[in-house]
């Protein structure tokens, strides 16, 4: 690694010589190099390695670092290399000041950081022209891996009680001064907005259901409200609609906004008064943002990209995907369960690193339709055992009367739904009681409009 192509790789030469020196003579200075994971690895002198190396040994041993026990490890290990006591000696003369250490640390974990990279654009380089497999894929990890060269040498200091008490009195006095408002995005669900406190930044949200229960029309809803409801209608709302069409995406939400019902508005018949509302809503979400791709057969790698453009561009706030089971999968396993998991960590990596809520629909198992207790438990995800691990909260769509039809599984006029949050990870458990208007598409909490 140091020789590559005959070019000499970035180092310090200054920084290596000081720290080294200041660790021999100042205990403290080589616990604060243990501290900080520094190690041979991170050094680009040759010499300087084994210094290192023979200096961990010493500590391990003896429990403590100083000149004479480094110079009589040197003396029965490495008496065959001539030259290290004098080299020693050498270090101590041009040793850093104790206070200034840190500074040459950070310096020598930058350089690692810039050979690391250098030899990380080589590998690429070489293997680039050898692979033949998924290209979405291969990026995908070689991201993966860019982003552990980069943790791995950032310096992370633990947060002792006092700054994390602090930082919590922090939220404390914030929310006293927010006055009982939404921390996240509002859905215009008063219960489920007092329950979670709004859509928070950074939350997996899994919502699962049996086919024809309403899972798309409630995130459809939960789209269109969050555009509506949120910094003052501008809020953008990325939408992977996976099994519909983004031109029926939009009929169900003139649907909902204009109240005329949904099979009207397919078939254009029967319209006489109800023109000018239809057209007034679908120029409302003209100015909304929603962004919507239709793509039935779209990877993870292209979900990150796309919504990494659009966060780039400040135009993320919330991201729904419906639903998690159709999206295609880039490796070469033959287990479903394990590819689902792993895009589930995915979504969950997604939400973090975009700073946005994010509601993932999902399939359920057709093995509650056997139980006598047909009311959805986690265990009915399908495909992963690792969802309920991964989401913040998980959500399922009940309805008593889905059973009572098997063979069409239609809804009533209204038909009565429980919304169930049978996991939250920060705040209650709840089950709230809905009706779903089936020919608007639209979702209510039963206090919201019917008074009951």
């Amino acid at each position: 690694m140091n020789n590559i192509n005959s070019v000499e790789l970035p180092h310090s030469k200054m920084a290596e010589t000081a720290t080294l020196g200041a660790m021999i003579i100042h205990p403290e200075v080589f616990e604060n190099i243990i501290n900080r994971e520094i190690t041979s690895k991170h050094f680009y002198n040759a010499t300087n390695k084994i210094i290192v190396d023979l200096s961990y040994e010493v500590y391990k041993d003896r429990g403590v670092l100083d000149a004479t026990l480094l110079l009589n490890e040197i003396a029965v290990k490495m008496s065959h290399v001539s030259g290290l006591e004098d080299y020693v000696m050498y270090l101590i003369e041009n040793s850093g000041a104790k206070s200034g250490i840190d500074k040459y640390i950070d310096i020598i974990q930058e350089k690692y950081q810039l050979r690391q990279l250098i030899e990380f654009s080589n590998q690429v380089k070489e293997q680039a022209f050898k692979f033949d497999g998924n290209a979405d894929e291969y990026m995908m990890d070689l991201e993966q891996e860019l982003l552990s060269i980069t943790r791995v040498n950032n310096h992370v200091e633990v947060i002792d009680s006092v700054q994390a008490v602090e930082d919590m009195l922090q939220d404390f006095h914030n929310a006293i001064e927010n006055d009982g408002k939404l921390t996240g995005l509002t859905t215009g669900f008063s219960n489920f907005d007092r329950i979670t406190n709004g859509l928070q930044d950074g939350d997996l949200m899994i919502l699962g259901a049996r086919p024809s229960v309403g899972k798309t029309a409630f995130a459809v809803q939960l789209a269109l409200e969050v555009a509506l409801r949120n910094k003052d209608s501008k809020a953008h709302v990325a939408v992977f609609s996976l099994e519909m069409p983004a031109r029926q995406l939009m009929g169900r939400m003139t649907s909902s906004l204009s109240m005329v019902g949904y099979n009207k508005i397919k078939k254009g018949t029967k319209i006489t008064d109800e023109y000018n509302r239809i057209n007034e809503s679908a120029s409302t979400l003209k100015r909304l943002n929603i962004h919507t791709n239709d793509n039935g057969s779209i990877t993870m790698p292209e979900i990150y990209r796309i919504c990494r453009n659009l966060k780039k561009d400040d135009k993320l706030d919330f991201i729904v995907i419906d639903y998690l089971q159709l999206i295609n999968s880039t490796g070469k396993s033959d287990n479903r369960q394990q590819e689902v998991s792993k895009m589930s960590r995915q979504l969950k990596q997604l939400a973090r690193e975009m700073e946005v809520p994010i509601l993932a629909l999902s399939q359920l198992s057709r093995g509650l339709e056997k139980r006598e207790n047909k009311k959805p438990m986690m265990a009915d995800l399908r495909e992963s055992g690792s969802l309920e691990q991964d989401a913040d909260i998980v959500m399922f769509l009940h309805r008593d009367d889905y059973f009572n039809n098997d063979e069409d599984h239609t809804y009533n006029p209204l038909s009565e739904t429980k919304l169930i949050i049978a996991k939250h990870r920060n705040g209650e458990l709840a089950e709230i009681d809905m009706r779903f208007d089936k020919s608007i598409m639209k979702f209510y909490e039963v206090d919201e409009r019917y008074g009951d």
